[in-house]
């Protein structure tokens, strides 16, 4: 293989890469806009820990906080309620900023 023809596979990668992770971003611009949360999919406000069907900003705990935004989810027959507890009420919003803590709690059967 040519040096030509390994650079240009590695170009290739590259922006199929920036296509996907542009691709990905739009899309979750996009969903978060018709849910009403635009201008929310910044680098804070992206999930970062997934235990079972919640998607979570830290590892769950035990905790509590001033808001609380939570949502529910179904994985495998059971329906799970997945919370984000914030410091205070200025951005209980959903994203990873001002959080406290993260909880799950099993919330019945789905």
């Amino acid at each position: 293989m040519t040096f030509e023809k390994f650079a240009h596979g590695v170009g290739k990668q590259v922006e199929r890469r920036r296509f996907f992770r542009s691709a990905g971003a739009g899309a979750l611009t996009a969903t978060l806009g018709m849910l009403g949360l635009q201008g929310k999919a910044g680098a804070a406000s992206i999930a970062l820990v997934s235990v079972r069907c919640c998607n979570l900003c830290r590892s769950p705990g035990t905790c509590s906080g001033n808001c609380i935004w939570c949502w529910n989810c179904c994985q495998s027959g059971r329906r799970y309620r997945c919370c984000e507890h914030y410091r205070s009420t200025t951005s209980c919003n959903g994203g990873c900023s001002n959080l406290a803590c993260s909880t799950i709690e099993p919330a019945g059967s789905c």
